[in-house]
């Protein structure tokens, strides 16, 4: 019998949370705006592209030795990103889209690019470029309401 590597534990745990969430988007309510896709697309999008990274993990063969999981910096820079994204979570709750897409870009331009020496000027063009990018996406194009925070909501 072949044993089982962590590659297909993490797909079958990816597989499981993929159709969790996915029951659990299939549950919200139906939109009442006419043309609006509703809340359910792009989770819906997620939770399969979740399921699908999980089945490719489970299926395909290991090709070599397994290493230790996570090294200390890669441990640190796991608990970087979900602070980031608790940050990302707090900031749109309190002050909503329009401050917290720079803010968090920003800092996640400023961490990528620490080793290769960007200038901060690309950083900003970057956040600013990309969070106009979005805004014009979401609310021109899309037409959707972006949250606006409890302190301007």
């Amino acid at each position: 019998m072949k044993k089982i590597c962590k590659d297909q534990v993490l797909g079958i745990i990816v597989v499981i949370i993929g159709a969790f969430f996915g029951y659990q988007t299939y549950l919200l309510p139906k939109t009442t705006l006419q043309g609006d896709p509703g809340p359910k697309v792009f989770p819906a999008i997620a939770c399969v592209l979740l399921g699908l990274c999980g089945l490719i993990l489970l299926v395909r063969p290991d090709r070599k030795p397994q290493k230790k999981f996570l090294s200390k910096e890669e441990w640190k820079r796991l608990l970087t990103l979900y602070c980031i994204y608790i940050l990302y979570w707090a900031l749109l709750w309190l002050v909503g889209y329009r401050i917290a897409i720079p803010v968090i870009l920003f800092i996640i331009s400023f961490l990528f690019s620490r080793s290769t020496k960007v200038s901060w000027v690309k950083i900003i063009l970057y956040t600013v470029g990309v969070s106009a990018f979005m805004y014009v996406l979401y609310i021109v194009i899309m037409q959707t309401r972006l949250p606006s925070g409890i302190l301007f909501g």
